[in-house]
């Protein structure tokens, strides 16, 4: 049985609709006509069957093992958000729309400058050891975020103070006007961490936190085990007594763990995976969507070939996306991506499609042939001399297959390029690199690039010094372009600014990108509710983007 994300333009809008940021009331304003747009595919979501059924347990298949579960210091991809939303609650997360709305949160409301933001908790709500989600628990959260080093270092650097105004009261003093502030506790910065825990400096190995499951053991690289919280806050919620979640790197594997009940959920980004598991839609329930998400190769700004744009420039330009897009089993699944917003994205702009680096050998050639005759080339090699780098993949069957395509690609034009495997903790890890400068160390990586998010997640992701600029990419104009979006308040302004941003990054290459990827979680015929939780207030929340499940939700009919 196919449960079809019914992804609709506003979903992606994120904090983007400014008005929509004053939490409860989050509709698109009047003046805002297209915002919201139609379902990339016309199949409805299908009704679950009867009412949640509470008691059971599942095991789940995850892409990969993360490094730790400490939100300011630990990079989560999906796989480690599949794990994280288990036993973790953020502050905000998002509506059917894409728009945040209070979670943890009663409110979260901006002045009218959009400098000051007072942040509301809910009563009565404790982590699991006991301790009070209050007020000086959130200031105890931001105090390590704010900490240099922090991966979520960036996207809370607009803070000025966090102060402690009452019980359940927070004020954020900015400074400067910011219109997309709350998207951020959709994510890392918003994962609400026991004051106990922090101080004990466990946060990493034995997270504590106020989700809907409470952290039992983990076994790295074997399996990370979760039981109901009793004491949940959400009333009658979660269903399931217990969740075991297995890392299984191997995509074939992951998918015959779930055809012989190994395991019973297992989720993919990996088109053709999801096209084998739609084979058999009979047998099981599948959860598809696609978003901004696409398959990418990052390439490291910060040092030789990659440091000259003409390098780059020939990289890109040599590719051919199409088939990157075959090897990965997308064709007919996923569309080619023309910068970081999908076309059903409002934040999308038909010009991209003609702006995007496409194959072209030629252009390649000149590129590379400028860099490769050039004395003071930056490699320190003597002209004439092949260029030659280093690129790194997980070992998965599949990002093997899609690395040696990348590799006769560049290939043609002369390029030398070594394919290194590296696990994915380790891949990520490199990529985030030490700090305190954080360039990474790799020269170019299979990476993934975009967000189901507000475009401002461009400015952690592109400042100078972030431990998530993994491509150590710096544009004063392009950064100065983002800030002016931060700080303006109408969609249509911001939408202008972001298309220049995207103009700007077509041209100075810092990564390149190949299909939006196509998410899937796959389970048993009886497992359900992946796509139709609620937020607190009864609102339908965002479903299953990327493949990461809200797990107080997911319920079982065994």
């Amino acid at each position: 049985m196919r449960f079809v994300q019914a992804t609709r333009r506003g979903r992606l809008l994120a904090a983007g609709l400014v008005v929509g940021l004053v939490v409860a009331a989050c509709a698109p304003a009047d003046d805002e006509e297209g915002a919201v747009g139609e379902p990339i595919d016309d199949e409805d979501t299908v009704d679950e069957p009867g009412d949640p059924a509470p008691g059971g347990s599942l095991t789940v298949g995850l892409e990969a093992e993360t490094a730790g579960w400490a939100p300011w210091s630990d990079s989560w991809s999906p796989p480690g958000w599949m794990v994280a939303r288990s036993f973790y609650d953020t502050l905000m997360d998002r509506d059917e729309d894409g728009v945040p709305q209070p979670n943890l949160a009663e409110s979260f409301e901006p002045n009218d400058e959009f400098t000051e933001y007072t942040l509301t908790l809910r009563e009565g709500i404790e982590f699991h050891d006991g301790e009070p989600l209050d007020a000086d628990a959130v200031v105890a959260n931001l105090e390590k975020h704010r900490e240099p080093g922090a991966v979520t270092g960036a996207a809370v650097a607009p803070i000025e103070d966090v102060i402690a105004e009452d019980e359940l009261i927070v004020r954020f003093v900015l400074d400067q006007p910011h219109v997309a502030f709350t998207d951020y506790y959709v994510g890392q910065a918003g994962a609400m961490v026991s004051p106990a825990s922090i101080e004990a400096e466990t946060a990493s190995t034995e997270p504590v936190g106020t989700g809907p499951f409470v952290f039992e053991n983990w076994q790295r690289d074997q399996q990370l085990e979760v039981s109901r919280n009793e004491d949940y806050w959400r009333e009658d919620l979660p269903y399931l007594d217990e969740v075991t979640f297995r890392p299984i790197p191997d995509e074939d594997a992951r998918l015959q763990s779930l055809f012989s009940g190994d395991v019973d959920v297992m989720h993919t980004l990996r088109q053709s995976i999801v096209t084998q598991a739609q084979e058999r839609e009979d047998e099981f329930n599948l959860y598809e969507a696609i978003g901004n998400n696409s398959g990418a190769t990052i390439l490291n700004t910060a040092v030789p070939p990659f440091d000259d744009q003409r390098v780059r420039e020939a990289w890109a330009y040599s590719i051919n996306q199409d088939e990157l897009i075959a090897v990965l089993g997308g064709t007919g699944i996923s569309p080619p991506s023309r910068g970081v917003f999908n076309p059903n994205s409002p934040w999308f702009n038909e010009e991209m499609d003609e702006l995007w680096p496409s194959e072209d050998l030629d252009r390649a050639q000149e590129a590379l042939d400028s860099y490769v005759e050039d004395p003071d080339r930056s490699d320190g090699e003597e002209p004439g001399t092949p260029v030659s780098f280093e690129f790194d993949t997980p070992p998965d069957p599949s990002l093997l297959e899609t690395s040696s395509v990348y590799q006769a690609n560049v290939g043609r034009i002369g390029m030398e390029m070594d394919i290194q495997t590296v696990e994915q903790a380790v891949h990520i890890q490199q990529a985030v690199g030490e700090p305190p400068e954080f360039v990474g160390d790799y020269q170019a990586k299979i990476f993934r690039v975009g967000e189901e998010a507000d475009p401002d997640w461009m400015i952690p992701s592109f400042a100078e010094g972030s431990p998530v600029n993994f491509t150590n990419y710096n544009n004063p104009e392009m950064f100065g372009l983002l800030i002016e979006a931060r700080q303006t308040p109408g969609f249509e302004d911001r939408r202008d600014i972001y298309h220049q941003v995207q103009q700007i990054l077509a041209e100075d290459i810092p990564f390149t990108l190949t299909g939006h990827t196509f998410s899937l979680i796959a389970t048993d015929s009886d497992v359900y509710g992946f796509d139709s939780w609620e937020l607190p207030d009864g609102t339908r929340g965002v479903g299953h983007p990327e493949s990461i499940a809200r797990w107080h939700s997911v319920w079982s009919d065994q």
